[in-house]
């Protein structure tokens, strides 16, 4: 009786799962494309969640999709106008703000060149900014708020804010949060991941090719943007990524060098002159952290580089304070040598970009360091030189970067520092200013 009972509980959450399934593809297709699916339509997404695709994936194909593309551009690119009014409609039409000077001039030289308006278009319509902004209402995680009700809390930050929290009391409870994460497809959702080929990620290249490396592997590197960036400059580049989807839609040039996986689990059968993750570690489980960090490690090679981008609270010796000790519990966490406990949480209750470790400069230069690698601070100023203007004006949270050695000569650090100065960044020398005043 008892089996049948199970069997029988199972078949009903069969069925309502794919209830549930198909009217997300209905609603979904309904909203973005204005019309209702045919039956071919709706069986065509629903075998794409059956065969393990995610709710995102399928919002994604119906945006990519040529009905729903023929609908944003409509006949703007029929209107007789300058590129420079093309330009500006377009903006407004798509991504529903005025352009920036950065995407009037990449868009108009485009033009210039020769692309036709209708390239453009598209382009703006496949952004990130747009499909994030388009799908991000039709994707709903389910609450862990509900799930855990007791474990959230009203924090006060120092300047008297309110401040939804999460406690997490113990490793146990880091176990179970990460478990939920995973379970709810939480990195699937639009606006996690940025897939597009961005100042940001050129930037990026430029910085870990200034560490000199024939070899590069990146951790987390979803799509392989900064992969193909590297590529270009003739390094040879492996990726690493736990999702299948994200990998699907790296370039052509960088696909077949990245493999999908866990760092952990993963064979890699050589050492890397420099080993780099960008915006990675944060989403580890704090309890096994060291286990990343010292494969991390062991993947570098002798004399190479770790250059990692996190978000470290409080103050450091190098970049001085990007993301500010907000509440004095963080500070008692960090005078205790301890990741923070009480995380900051969005209104579904997941903490905010699905970071699961929250924790000072020092406690994260500790995990680097206690795993056999040594921070160069002459390498970090050498690079803050170069960018710091820039991303103080544009992106901020690129300031908290480390470098750290694997066995490398003080004297190799010294030169490649001065290198660094006296090289500067092409990219900004030939596209950016900074504002002045």
């Amino acid at each position: 009786m008892g089996r049948l009972n199970m069997n029988l509980l199972s078949a009903i959450r069969r069925r309502r799962r794919a209830a549930e399934n198909r009217r997300f593809v209905t609603e979904s297709y309904r909203r973005l494309i204005g019309l209702d699916p045919d039956r071919a339509t709706v069986n065509s997404y629903l075998s794409m969640l059956q065969h393990g695709a995610s709710r995102n994936e399928v919002l994604l194909g119906i945006v990519r999709s040529g009905a729903y593309v023929e609908r944003v551009a409509g006949g703007i690119t029929q209107r007789p106008c300058a590129d420079d009014v093309f330009l500006a409609a377009a903006y407004r039409h798509v991504l529903h703000r005025d352009a920036d000077q950065d995407g009037l001039r990449f868009y108009g030289r485009q033009l210039l060149e020769g692309s036709d308006r209708r390239h453009v278009l598209e382009a703006l319509i496949a952004s990130d900014e747009h499909v994030n902004r388009v799908t991000s209402e039709l994707f709903d995680l389910p609450s862990l708020r509900q799930r855990w009700p007791d474990q959230y809390v009203e924090a006060t930050t120092k300047n008297g804010q309110r401040l939804p929290a999460l406690r997490v009391p113990s490793a146990h409870w880091f176990d179970r949060l990460e478990a939920a994460i995973l379970e709810n497809d939480y990195y699937d959702k639009p606006g996690i991941w940025g897939y597009s080929l961005s100042r940001d990620k050129r930037l990026m290249a430029e910085i870990v090719g200034a560490l000199d490396p024939l070899t590069v592997l990146e951790i987390g590197c979803s799509s392989g943007t900064v992969l193909q960036c590297l590529h270009q400059l003739g390094i040879d580049v492996t990726g690493l990524d736990i999702s299948p989807s994200a990998v699907e839609r790296a370039d052509p040039s960088v696909r077949d060098r990245i493999r999908i996986g866990d760092l952990l689990s993963t064979e890699l059968h050589q050492t890397y002159d420099v080993v780099f993750g960008l915006d990675v570690f944060e989403h580890l489980n704090p309890s096994r952290l060291g286990d990343y960090v010292s494969r991390v490690t062991s993947l570098t090679s002798a004399g190479g580089f770790v250059f990692t981008n996190l978000p470290a609270f409080g103050d450091d010796p190098v970049f001085g304070t990007v993301f500010p000790m907000d509440l004095e519990e963080w500070e008692r966490d960090a005078a205790n040598g301890r990741p923070f406990s009480l995380l900051p949480v969005d209104d579904r209750g997941y903490p905010w970009h699905g970071h699961l470790v929250w924790a000072d400069s020092s406690w994260w230069v500790g995990q680097f360091e206690g795993s056999g690698l040594k921070r160069e601070p002459s390498l970090e100023q050498a690079l803050h030189e170069c960018y710091d203007d820039y991303m103080r004006e544009n992106s901020p949270a690129r300031r908290s970067f480390y470098v750290f050695s694997h066995e490398a000569q003080a004297a190799s650090v010294t030169r490649l520092a001065d290198q660094i100065k006296r090289s500067g960044s092409k990219i900004l020398s030939e596209e950016w200013k900074p504002q002045r005043g």
